[in-house]
């Protein structure tokens, strides 16, 4: 199974509580390169996730991913999810170590690559890990968080434009 996981960093200078409007005050999303990201796959996103927001919470990954700075990783989704975001994290994290592992195929495979690793480890800093904080599946809607004090901001952030689309909508009467 592919999938389309969005890198994203988060804005400088953080904002603070008060200044978190949505999604967009918070992260900035990486340039990915394919369409399937584009022409509106993002905010789509956003729009099928919020509806559920009750039913989302921060949870730890079955594997524990902890980056240099000390941070661990953390997921944003629905708690029957875990188990299976935690085996995607597994091959996330070893993406491009599946060529030198002969006669062993991963059970999910990028469109685009995620830069786990290499925020993770060392050895393998790159392009690629340049302040990456978070890893959103925009088809399955689920976040991998690097820190609980982001992924607290993650959840603050889309609470706050679920209520703000929620207003506008009741403002124009749907």
């Amino acid at each position: 199974m592919q999938l389309l996981i969005q890198r994203c960093m988060l804005r400088t200078p953080e904002p603070k509580s008060d200044d978190i409007t949505g999604f967009n005050s918070v992260f900035s999303c990486d340039y990915m390169g394919s369409a399937e990201f584009e022409f509106g796959a993002l905010p789509a996103a956003l729009r099928a996730i919020t509806p559920r927001l009750k039913d989302y919470g921060i949870h730890e990954p079955r594997i524990e991913y902890q980056a240099n700075s000390g941070e661990r990783v953390f997921l944003f989704c629905i708690e029957a999810q875990v188990p299976t975001v935690s085996n995607i994290l597994t091959d996330m994290f070893n993406q491009y170590n599946w060529a030198q592992q002969k006669n062993t195929k991963p059970s999910y495979t990028f469109k685009e690559r995620t830069g786990f690793r290499e925020t993770l480890d060392p050895t393998r800093s790159d392009e690629f890990s340049r302040n990456v904080v978070l890893w959103w599946d925009i088809e399955n809607h689920w976040f991998a968080v690097l820190g609980k004090p982001t992924a607290k901001k993650l959840e603050l952030a889309l609470n706050r434009l679920a209520a703000k689309w929620a207003a506008t909508a009741k403002a124009a009467g749907k």
